[in-house]
């Protein structure tokens, strides 16, 4: 019932008498300095106001995440601008994770929840960080019981980055490798009154951009979901093989010495009083370093419970990704026994419209059969969710046969050699797939 707005904010740089000058030298991010409010209603007639900035990160998975501040990035900056950076460069990724390495941490935040109650938990970006003179880059980590996962591909904090309004492939690909999505409300801003007055008499298209701002999310989801829908519980294996990716190949040496020359100095027109706190009181040894990113096997064994959904990070969505299933089976020992496991098979991931291949791919891909038993016989459907654009794999029988006669029965389905034994005894059902043939 309330809606949430947006105040303008101003950075006091110093005072002169009674006259107040006030900076307005532009950030490297592109954000203006707003506060979102969010009122929300309590017992009674209370409303509690939450305060934020203007960007904020919220995942669906448990993460950790960092923060940290770049070189100087002349040498991505566009011809005859001093604020812009020129996103259209080839290889732009690879530079991205030559300047994370090394650079100073200014806020970390670890064990980041999926959600606190039904609702999502957001962690807002800080503010010195959206108003700083320099450039800055967001790092996911996974927070599962591996100690050794890796961090994800870096995420420039500036408006064009992460809105993408000219739609670059190359920041597309950024963020689908990221697993991140872009989400923004326009929201009313709040001004002086004789600001409201005036954009209010002049209802063009300019006063309506200055009396409302982008509230932007940072949506951190997983790289694949799969989604158990046997009666069943089934133990799942994973894995991919890394290969060598052309975005990690930078051959221009002269860039990156010119990266390290330029380490944390501050430019001339910079004020210290606007410096994130954190980078100031840092100690020695609060450096990012990633460890083998992109450059390993990935592999994971897990149970995925009937009707549950797995949720896997990590995965490189250019690599094809391979599936081995077997049923799950608890015993009164407590021992967990497994059965036979399947074939592997094999997804070409590579080709499904996501942000990777998001021009040339498909939405699904042909469904592929998994026989887990004598008597159950199942699909492996892989498509895209078209609000994250990541893939989905869904494990299910389309025919469930039902015996409730107490009798022994055999089944033979048409177009099949297959003959399936039902003893009468209840228990799982028999699950059968069928062709495409209207005879079947």
């Amino acid at each position: 019932p309330y809606q949430s707005a947006m105040f303008s904010l101003k950075r006091l740089k110093r005072k002169h008498g009674k006259r107040r000058i006030y900076r307005r030298a532009r950030n490297a991010s592109g954000f203006s300095p707003y506060l979102t409010i969010v009122p929300k209603s309590a017992q009674l007639d209370v409303i509690s106001l939450h305060i934020r900035t203007c960007v904020t990160f919220r995942t669906e998975i448990p993460v950790n995440i960092r923060i940290v501040r770049l070189a100087s990035l002349d040498h991505l900056r566009k011809r005859g601008s001093k604020h812009l950076l020129d996103l259209t460069k080839k290889n732009f990724i690879a530079v991205l994770r030559q300047l994370v390495e090394g650079a100073p941490i200014v806020y970390e935040k670890k064990g980041i929840s999926e959600s606190i109650g039904k609702k999502n938990y957001s962690s807002p970006i800080p503010l010195d960080v959206l108003d700083s003179s320099h450039f800055h880059c967001l790092l996911i980590q996974d927070a599962t019981n591996s100690e050794n996962n890796s961090w994800r591909d870096p995420i420039l904090l500036t408006k064009d980055f992460l809105l993408n309004p000219m739609h670059v492939g190359e920041i597309t690909r950024c963020h689908a490798m990221s697993g991140i999505l872009v989400q923004k409300e326009r929201l009313n801003v709040k001004n002086s009154d004789a600001k409201d007055k005036y954009f209010a008499d002049n209802a063009s298209n300019r006063s309506i951009l200055r009396r409302t701002a982008w509230d932007t999310t940072i949506l951190c989801v997983p790289f694949f979901l799969l989604l158990n829908s046997l009666p069943f519980p089934l133990m799942v294996r994973t894995w991919a093989y890394s290969e060598g990716d052309e975005d990690d190949l930078w051959d221009d040496v002269p860039v990156l010495d010119s990266c390290e020359s330029n380490e944390w100095d501050l430019s001339s027109d910079d004020d210290t009083s606007f410096v994130t706190p954190k980078l100031r009181g840092m100690l020695s040894g609060q450096f990012h370093y990633s460890t083998d990113i992109g450059h390993h096997d990935y592999f994971t064994l897990d149970c995925v419970g009937r009707g549950d959904t797995l949720r896997l990070s990590g995965i490189n969505l250019r690599q094809p990704l391979f599936i081995q299933v077997s049923q799950y089976v608890e015993t009164a020992d407590e021992r967990d026994a497994e059965l036979m496991w399947t074939s592997p098979l094999q997804l070409n991931l590579f080709k499904l419209r996501t942000g990777m291949n998001s021009k040339k791919g498909v939405l699904s891909l042909p469904k592929r059969v998994l026989d887990i038993g004598d008597d159950c016989d199942a699909l492996v459907d892989v498509s895209v969710e078209e609000r994250i654009r990541m893939p989905i794999c869904t494990i299910y029988s389309p025919f469930w046969i039902m015996n409730k006669t107490g009798m022994k029965l055999q089944y033979r389905v048409s177009n099949q050699s297959k003959r399936y034994f039902d003893s009468g005894v209840g228990g799982l059902p028999i699950m059968i797939h069928c062709g495409k043939s209207e005879e079947t």
